[in-house]
């Protein structure tokens, strides 16, 4: 089987397809770094640099994880509009739709946010949907979310799952419950996301931070670990070149592990069995480093902005995290404390904001269970 990579990044659906034993023979990218990436890691894959145009001719599986900057819960485009408001760079999908409807391709497998398939934008999915049947497809919807399949990360992506012909069997999925050693919680400054165990959220932007919060200590991630949370062997993207340019790729990227569930989906009609992740201190650990320049109290900054919102909006705001909140702060504290020349004067006001609304003391629990859910 032939697979065209459409939004290629740094390569996750391609790894994924090829572990399947799909040959990828074209990738569409036009990031420069990401470029360097995929010249290294698939010397063998025609790579252009223009989605639109590339061409599908015999290929039979297109992969697309087209841009969600019109469709994340951090865009400003009006509700409705994700998909048609011609400056975002979400409405490309309709020139990948366009071509993919004249090279008739029998598989083809599309990628964004979860926001995308929430009732802020039933709409668009309601037009894709639509469009995607006048092309000649059948489509299934799935959430899948990492965390399911092996990651060490809490990252929940929609998928839809188009073929030409008929699904011969009922589409399967489900939850999964794990009880895991409650050893680190990983933390980021983006949507406010923190999970147990060897679960963080890993969404990554240029010049922020990616944490790992044990019971004693606060780390940083290195490229190398969060490459290994994505599903990638270590220093897949060093040919990207700087930190912040590798940072910047594996933010943008999909998950190996969630993109290998949805192949499968999408080919066989049963997803991969699910399985627990690895300890971080057996996986993770070992590519981090102590945190410095004050991270701990940016970190505290954001968990008091949001928790002080909430607070103000009745405590109805959902980007509060509790979790982070209850046990980590005593252990930013901690860390402040021996390290009071790179806090701030202001993260110190923070954290007597955080510590008023804090609701008591919960010592640091020995496991926890972690859910994984589908829909």
């Amino acid at each position: 089987m032939k697979a065209a990579s459409l939004f290629a990044g740094i390569g996750g659906f391609d790894l994924a397809a090829e572990r399947l034993g799909i040959e990828v023979v074209v990738q569409a990218e036009i990031n420069n770094d990401a470029q360097r990436v995929l010249f290294t890691q698939f010397p063998g894959a025609r790579i252009e640099e223009d989605a639109r145009h590339v061409d599908l001719a015999g290929v039979d599986l297109v992969m697309a994880g087209f841009p969600c900057q019109g469709l994340s819960v951090a865009a400003s485009t009006p509700r409705g509009q994700g998909l048609f408001d011609p400056t975002s760079m979400s409405s490309v999908v309709w020139d990948v739709l366009a071509r993919v409807a004249s090279a008739r391709p029998r598989f083809l497998l599309l990628e964004n946010a979860d926001s995308l398939n929430t009732t802020r934008y039933a709409d668009d999915m309601r037009a894709l949907l639509g469009a995607i049947k006048g092309a000649g497809y059948h489509a299934h919807v799935f959430s899948l979310n990492a965390g399911c399949y092996g990651s060490m990360m809490r990252r929940v992506r929609t998928f839809i799952l188009c073929r030409r012909d008929f699904w011969l069997q009922p589409l399967t999925e489900g939850s999964v419950v794990w009880a895991c050693e409650a050893n680190a919680i990983g933390v980021s400054n983006q949507q406010g996301g923190a999970a147990w165990c060897a679960q963080p959220s890993v969404t990554k932007k240029s010049g922020s931070y990616t944490l790992m919060v044990t019971r004693d200590e606060v780390r940083s991630l290195l490229p190398e670990a969060v490459e290994v949370l994505f599903g990638y062997p270590v220093g897949w993207t060093r040919a990207a070149g700087s930190q912040t340019a590798r940072y910047d790729r594996l933010g943008n990227t999909v998950s190996v592990h969630a993109a290998t569930a949805a192949l499968r989906l999408l080919l066989e009609g049963v997803a991969p069995t699910s399985v627990p992740p690895q300890s971080y201190h057996e996986s993770i650990y070992p590519l981090t480093r102590p945190a410095s320049g004050g991270a701990a109290g940016s970190a505290l900054g954001r968990i008091a902005r949001t928790a002080l919102s909430a607070r103000a909006a009745g405590g109805r705001n959902p980007n509060t995290n509790r979790v982070e909140l209850a046990y980590c702060t005593p252990v930013y504290e901690a860390w402040m404390h021996s390290h009071p020349d790179e806090i701030s004067e202001a993260m110190w006001g923070y954290l007597a904001a955080v510590k008023s609304i804090l609701p008591r003391a919960i010592p640091w629990p020995e496991t926890v269970a972690v859910e994984m859910e589908q829909r």
